[in-house]
């Protein structure tokens, strides 16, 4: 957001900006950041369940795509259409 400033762009007036993981950091930026917020439990927990798949045995190494409702936090980084 600094450097957008820096380059004279105006948030959220010229660009809007979302932040993913909802950090309560983003409540205190300037604008506050509009983020995604979703579950770091659900997230934790499938880390958690492939780990013990790898503890007992399983040496295959495979990407794995999840699906996780999030939730949109407005605050102030981006304009209402």
């Amino acid at each position: 957001m600094r450097a957008l400033r820096d380059h004279g762009y105006r948030i959220p007036e010229d660009v809007s900006i979302i932040g993913f993981g909802n950090l309560s950091a983003g409540s205190l930026s300037d604008p506050p950041l509009t983020g995604i917020r979703v579950s770091n439990h659900q997230i934790g927990l499938r880390g958690l369940e492939r780990l013990e798949e790898r503890l007992q045995g399983s040496s295959e190494y495979r990407r794995e795509k999840m699906l996780i409702a999030g939730e949109l936090v407005i605050r102030g980084s981006v304009i209402g259409i």
